[in-house]
């Protein structure tokens, strides 16, 4: 709830003081990088992201399979074996 509060903060306030964000003679417009600059670190950041992703998901299901044939704990629900819902 106090994440949610914060973030909205300091979202109206960036509202509030939006083309001066920076010292009140800089714009965001003229601080910015170049088009193509900001066109290859979105292309380079998207491929990076997305090799990351499948690498983590890739781990996640070898060893989530290890764990399980160790431990004998399903890999379908992973949580109760950390939290017991009530069950004494």
């Amino acid at each position: 709830m106090s994440l949610v509060i914060f973030s909205l903060s300091l979202g109206g306030v960036s509202i509030g003081i939006y083309p001066y964000i920076l010292p009140p003679s800089i714009t965001v417009q003229m601080a910015a990088s170049l088009r193509q600059t900001l066109l290859f670190m979105l292309f380079g950041v998207g491929v990076l992201v997305s090799f990351i992703l499948v690498y983590n998901m890739y781990v996640q299901g070898y060893f989530g399979e290890k764990f399980a044939r160790k431990t004998g704990i399903p890999t379908e629900d992973p949580v109760s074996f950390y939290f017991d819902y009530g069950n004494p």
